[in-house]
């Protein structure tokens, strides 16, 4: 068992370190969730976001869609930009080398780095270990509620979860809720 923090225990996890976003793609019931998880280390700050496209189909599918796409975004300024930094040309190569940053310039891609376990299921909910310290489990918790859990495992343990709940109405209509909270495996209770 591990202990569960809420977003604002002991500001383990603020809006700033983990967000979680869901909106429709086009016209059709599809749907885009993304996770952005705020990280740092001796290099800066930098941000892992996972998007996962979901095409619910009430009353008994769920169908996570290929490819779900983690994307390492480094932090290059304290000032936004606002998306502008590489408009009127000047992308050559000392620039280009300037906004990857050292982290990234030394860096393996996800493709390579290995995955440490295999995907599992438990108690109906499939677990499934990607990259870059990134786990998702889904699945079935009830008869109507079928959840899917985007987690990442800092270097000290902690693992930050954000978690969506979508519930079959009894009318066919689809609700969800989003939760988000941080496990710390330091804090192991004993029954």
């Amino acid at each position: 068992d591990m202990a569960v923090h809420d977003d604002d225990a002991d500001g383990i996890a603020s809006a700033t370190n983990v967000v979680g976003l869901q909106y429709p793609i086009g016209d059709s019931n599809e749907l885009r969730l993304e996770t952005i998880f705020g990280l740092e280390d001796a290099t800066g700050q930098y941000r892992m976001r996972v998007a996962i496209d979901l095409v619910p189909s009430p009353p008994d599918t769920f169908g996570l869609q290929s490819p779900m796409v983690l994307t390492l975004e480094r932090r290059t300024s304290s000032i936004s930009s606002r998306g502008t930094i590489a408009e009127g040309g000047g992308l050559d190569g000392k620039t280009v080398s300037m906004l990857l940053g050292e982290r990234l310039r030394g860096s393996k891609t996800f493709v390579d780095e290995p995955v440490t376990s295999v995907n599992y299921v438990q108690d109906s909910i499939v677990h499934v270990p990607l990259p870059g310290n990134i786990s998702i489990a889904y699945g079935w918790v009830t008869d109507h509620d079928w959840t899917l859990q985007v987690g990442h495992v800092g270097q000290s343990g902690m693992r930050r979860v954000v978690s969506r709940t979508f519930t079959v109405t009894q009318d066919g209509e689809l609700d969800f809720e989003i939760q988000s909270w941080v496990e710390d495996p330091q804090e192991v209770t004993v029954p």
